[in-house]
């Protein structure tokens, strides 16, 4: 008895590495099309964050302005009350220097010869309130 050599048939063979090969090509663009999902993902996830940056920096931007505009209003609402203050110490010397003036003339008109005046001589009420005004500027220059 003598034996054929056994040969394999090539087209079985061949189908199964065809097989083989369409599994591996298979596993590869599943694996590659996980991946491309993956990315496309993580590019919208980008996209997200970018957006909330540009409008965090928006935000902050807008609050550097606000805050811009505040500290002008501080400086300026603190020079007004500078103002206001030197305003109200001139009008309380005002009203003081008048306040002296009244009392002069009720004084002048009372006591005419106590003065050494007769009561035909006019007294100078402008020199008065010059000479108190001066002496009043004179108190107020240090605290201008």
């Amino acid at each position: 008895m003598s034996q054929e050599p056994v040969v394999n048939e090539p087209s079985a063979g061949f189908e199964q590495d065809n097989e083989t090969n369409k599994l591996v090509e298979d596993q590869n663009n599943s694996a590659l099309n996980i991946v491309r999902e993956q990315l496309q993902y993580e590019r919208v996830k980008n996209k997200e964050f970018e957006r909330q940056l540009r409008q965090k920096d928006d935000a902050v931007k807008s609050l550097e302005v606000h805050l811009g505009l505040m500290e002008k209003h501080m400086l300026l609402s603190q020079t007004l009350t500078n103002k206001q203050k030197m305003e109200i110490n001139k009008l309380k010397t005002e009203i003081k220097r008048l306040g002296q003036f009244t009392s002069f003339l009720k004084n002048s008109k009372k006591k005419p010869e106590e003065n050494g005046k007769n009561g035909d001589d006019n007294l100078d009420p402008l020199a008065f309130l010059e000479q108190n005004h001066v002496e009043s500027q004179i108190k107020a220059e240090p605290y201008a």
